[in-house]
């Protein structure tokens, strides 16, 4: 990205990147409103695997649209490149070549050290101590460590949303055989289908069933089954507060000027 030099753009392409992030997660929530309050959905019965119960499904008529995984990938890659602009600016900023420059993520916090040393070569310590106190590694910080996976993963496979299920109620319920108790479960089941109730084949019950609905990371690592909406806005806020600390930290030690 070209840039003119001096102070007074420090740090603006890492916020310009967090802005194409928040617009992107904007996308995604009105995409996602879209697709619960148009498509067409029915309730459906279906005999399970075991030959003894059955599974009572809500089925969307369509899958979720690919604008939902464009709009993940990209406020995902977008946090990345907020980082790692950051670490360049301050590597500019102190008379250092840029070109290697990259946030120190790192798979432990015993990798850490030799990690930040490496893609952070001859910071300043007070840049270094700050980068370590995100304890951005495996077992650290949870949320900004999924940025990495999630955009590693980005790379190799496209990370799929799924429909899961945050409520239901059954206001009614009515049974043919009240021996027998009606055990209600959830599931996220594919891109357009929830099982939301397993009973015993056989039993004639009638029912009334209201649903809440989030959209969840498919299968990503540890973050599979985690709701995008919420994970995503945590990162926002978390890449937002760190770009603000380093740009403060920068000053403080006169990289900026005052």
């Amino acid at each position: 990205m070209a840039r003119a030099n001096g102070d007074s753009v420090a740090f603006s392409d890492s916020r310009l990147r967090l802005q194409w992030a928040k617009e992107s997660l904007a996308d995604f929530v009105r995409c996602a409103n879209i697709y619960f309050k148009r498509t067409p959905r029915e309730f459906i019965v279906e005999p399970d695997l075991d030959g003894i119960h059955e599974r009572h499904k809500l089925r969307f008529s369509k899958p979720l649209p690919l604008a939902l995984t464009k709009h993940t990938v990209h406020a995902i890659e977008d946090l990345r490149a907020a980082l790692d602009l950051a670490a360049c600016d301050v590597a500019r900023l102190a008379s250092l070549p840029a070109d290697d420059v990259y946030f120190p993520f790192s798979r432990s916090k015993t990798d850490f050290k030799s990690r930040v040393n490496s893609a952070c070569k001859g910071f300043p310590q007070e840049i270094k101590d700050l980068f370590a106190s995100y304890e951005p590694y495996a077992g650290g910080s949870d949320l900004l460590f999924a940025i990495n996976v999630q955009c590693n993963a980005s790379k190799h496979q496209i990370i799929t949303p799924v429909v899961s299920v945050i409520g239901t109620q059954l206001p009614y319920i009515e049974s043919s055989d009240m021996r027998h108790s009606l055990p209600i479960m959830l599931y996220s089941r594919g891109q357009n289908e929830i099982t939301y109730a397993i009973t015993e084949r056989g039993i004639k019950w009638k029912h009334k069933a209201e649903f809440s609905f989030r959209i969840c990371f498919g299968k990503v690592g540890a973050i599979e089954g985690r709701d995008v909406l919420d994970n995503i806005d945590g990162m926002i806020r978390a890449v937002d507060a760190i770009v603000y600390e380093i740009e403060a930290e920068s000053r403080k030690i006169g990289l900026l000027a005052t």
